[in-house]
């Protein structure tokens, strides 16, 4: 039955991928058994709520100004523009879901917007250092789907990712782009995802817990920009002050178009390359792992794994029992 439904026309997505490397019994619980997790009422806003207004309101900015280079605009202009943005969006969600508290709703949006004016200063100074030859072009750029905020370019193809040695064989894959930085005089692209934490590691994308990035790469090559050389791509940090763009799959030839300072995330082409090779090969191990029915409980990283997991009321995996048995 899991091989059938596992099969050639099944649709994957860079998530439900991450969470199989992440946990294969997460995975079950969550896509097979299709458990839903228990939900407590909260006060404040919670993560995933925060995540996507954050991601609407950037997208709702950004794309009037398509191509722009803000730093020729009045910056006063363009943070009060930025607050309306996001007091419009606040506003819906809030009309949508009535906050329990109506006092820490209101500074959680406050909060929000503190972060929101923080990362569009430093949003000027990326574009000033790069002299706007790299500006944002595609928002929420969707593939395999499309919903009614995706980008115009979005396109309902899939991905397909072959496996290395079969070239008949191929998985199918859905997914959004959150953002993609262009240079149109050098033909360079850049995707970016939006993160609250810092994102992943190098260790993280070759392990496979998280797949986005070299799927974001490989579906920019494939279906939206084979004419364009690809910088690389990272998580864009949306929090407090910090670095926002040092994680990720960088290449150090188009280092001059990223904001990029550290050396653990910049590679030579042939470096760059073997990754992504290798986050195929395992992205292959876990559809074949679904496939046959392969959903141990072995979190990737112990109890660091299990810290956010929903499904440890049902998981029989105990740090102590397991360290002794291996």
């Amino acid at each position: 039955m899991l091989e059938r439904h596992f099969g050639p026309d099944h649709v994957y997505s860079a998530s439900r991928l991450s969470t199989y490397g992440n946990c294969a019994f997460r995975f079950f619980g969550n896509r097979v058994l299709r458990l839903e997790p228990r939900s407590e009422a909260a006060l404040d806003l919670q993560a995933i709520d925060a995540g996507k207004l954050l991601h609407d309101i950037l997208r709702r900015f950004f794309e009037k100004h398509r191509g722009d280079y803000l730093p020729d605009r009045d910056r006063k202009v363009l943070r009060a523009e930025l607050g309306r943005t996001a007091d419009a969006v606040f506003k819906e969600h809030e009309d949508r879901v009535p906050p329990l508290n109506e006092r820490i709703w209101k500074i959680d949006c406050e909060i929000r917007k503190l972060i929101l004016d923080q990362v569009l200063l430093y949003e000027l100074r990326l574009q000033a250092k790069t002299g706007g030859r790299v500006l944002p072009g595609f928002f929420e750029l969707a593939f395999g789907r499309a919903s009614e905020g995706s980008d115009p370019q979005s396109t309902k193809q899939y991905l397909k990712l072959k496996r290395a040695g079969a070239a008949n064989e191929a998985a199918l894959i859905q997914g959004q782009i959150d953002r993609v930085d262009l240079s149109d005089g050098e033909r360079v692209a850049i995707a970016y995802d939006y993160k609250l934490s810092k994102g992943a590691t190098l260790d993280d994308i070759r392990s496979g817990r998280q797949v986005q990035i070299p799927i974001y790469l490989a579906a920019l090559e494939q279906l939206f920009l084979p004419s364009f050389d690809l910088g690389g791509g990272g998580y864009y940090t949306l929090r407090g002050k910090g670095a926002r763009l040092n994680q990720g799959l960088y290449r150090t030839a188009r280092a001059d178009c990223t904001n990029v300072t550290s050396r653990w995330t910049k590679f030579d082409d042939l470096e760059w390359q073997r990754i992504r090779r290798d986050v195929t090969v395992r992205v292959w191990e876990f559809i074949d792992g679904m496939r046959g029915g392969h959903f141990k409980v072995k979190p990737s990283l112990g109890r660091h794994t299990c810290k956010f997991c929903d499904y440890s009321a049902v998981c029989r995996y105990d740090a102590y029992r397991i360290n002794r048995k291996n």
